[in-house]
């Protein structure tokens, strides 16, 4: 699951196997990285369900081909539908 990328507040890229916890608080969807440092995934309101949709999503592009896959918070409010491209495909648009 290397290969498996999400993409957090400010554009910063969190590899999903590094992610250790998943957490809801008054500031939105955050990850604990097994480093200890916290990374704010998604901004409020926050629901369980985009925190499942995210876990989800990171499952799913895991199990995919051995290309790598950004993973990008859902771009409608109130969705808990996660996004995720090959990242080569994003290269191609650059």
């Amino acid at each position: 699951m290397g290969s498996v990328w999400v993409r957090a507040h400010g554009d910063v890229l969190v590899r999903a196997d590094a992610i250790v916890v998943l957490a809801l608080g008054p500031d939105g969807l955050r990850a604990e990285c097994g480093t200890g440092m916290p990374v704010r995934l998604a901004g409020t309101p926050c629901s369980t369900a985009l925190m499942v949709g995210l876990a989800e999503a990171i499952d799913r592009a895991g199990r995919g081909d051995s290309r790598a896959v950004i993973i990008t918070p859902p771009a409608e409010p109130g969705s808990a539908t996660w996004q995720w491209e090959f990242a080569d495909t994003l290269l191609d648009r650059c």
